[in-house]
């Protein structure tokens, strides 16, 4: 929340992606084949039972609770940025129809129930109203309705030097609001050459590029994904503001 509030008040946009590890009453026990505790990923189906289907239809009513004093910690935290005067680009709930995560592990309509459950909570019990709603289920059956999203989101990850402006997924992302929704590419791995995504006219609002080696290496830039020579054209363009560019930036 610090990190949040200092990088707002130089001007920052912050977003927030919620990895939500599932209760852990319904944690797999043991570890991963890769040796890792199973509460380190406990947001992936692979180590939980957890089960949202039931806890969205009331067979469920402990996991319930669990699920509500979470939404109840999460809203305090928010609650310390919305005092602070700090918006918050708020990414829940992410990647939703590949199932790999619980919470899209029942399939679409317990999860938009879900959606609609937290929305509820975080906008009206709690009164969170710092939010900027960002939905990226991937794909048009797990959308959740035009009136509790804000942005419409995709994660892709091209292949190493693949600098794709990904027009093909930008298109079809339009297609599932019937208003004019913001598209943002929320997450990507190699990043786009951004000459492709003028000429396509894919006007992605931000992207989001993920850690590691998608950028560095042992503390050092990693051309694996991006090439520098890409990476510095598609930052240096006109076509993309930085946070140096932003009207309200305060080194």
């Amino acid at each position: 929340m610090e990190t949040a509030i200092d990088f707002h008040s130089h001007g920052g946009i912050a977003t927030f992606c919620w990895h939500w590890n599932a209760p852990d009453k319904y944690m797999k026990p043991g570890d991963t084949d890769q040796g890792t505790p199973r509460w380190w990923g406990g947001f992936n189906t692979s180590n939980t039972d957890f089960d949202i289907a039931a806890v969205m239809n009331g067979k469920d009513n402990e996991g319930k609770a669990l699920i509500d004093a979470d939404i109840a910690e999460i809203a305090k935290q928010l609650k310390r940025l919305e005092d602070a005067g700090v918006p918050v680009l708020w990414r829940p709930l992410h990647e939703a129809s590949g199932g790999w995560f619980w919470w899209g592990a029942k399939g679409p309509d317990a999860y938009k129930k879900l959606w609609d459950y937290l929305y509820d909570q975080l906008t009206n019990k709690y009164g969170c109203h710092n939010l900027i709603w960002v939905w990226n289920g991937q794909s048009a059956e797990w959308y959740p309705g035009d009136d509790k999203v804000d942005i419409i989101g995709e994660d892709i990850y091209a292949g190493e030097h693949n600098y794709s402006a990904q027009n093909a997924k930008f298109s079809e992302l339009l297609e599932y609001s019937g208003e004019n929704k913001i598209i943002a590419l929320t997450e990507n791995g190699t990043v786009f050459d951004i000459d492709k995504v003028t000429a396509a006219n894919s006007r992605w609002a931000w992207f989001g590029t993920w850690c590691g080696d998608f950028v560095l290496s042992n503390g050092h830039y990693s051309d694996t994904f991006t090439e520098r020579s890409v990476m510095k054209k598609t930052y240096n363009s006109d076509q993309v503001i930085t946070l140096d560019e932003l009207p309200w930036y305060t080194k």
